[in-house]
């Protein structure tokens, strides 16, 4: 038939580390990534232009964002 399952579980409590490790990734490499340690973090003047385009029968949003670059 077409019956449904669906399945409970205890309450799960994820543990959110340490604020200042952080996942670092190649843009170029998508699989390529790594977790460093961040001395300081920036002072952002400015705010960065985003968009978020929300395309129908996809479960995640296409996010669209300009990117920070060091002078």
């Amino acid at each position: 038939g077409t019956g449904s399952e669906y399945r409970t579980t205890d309450t799960v409590i994820l543990d959110p580390g340490d604020p200042n490790y952080v996942w670092l990734t190649d843009p170029a490499r998508a699989g390529v990534g790594l977790r460093v340690l961040v001395k300081q973090a920036p002072e952002w003047k400015a705010a960065i232009e985003q968009t978020v385009y929300r395309v129908r029968q996809r479960s995640t949003p296409i996010v669209l964002a300009d990117v920070r670059q060091s002078r």
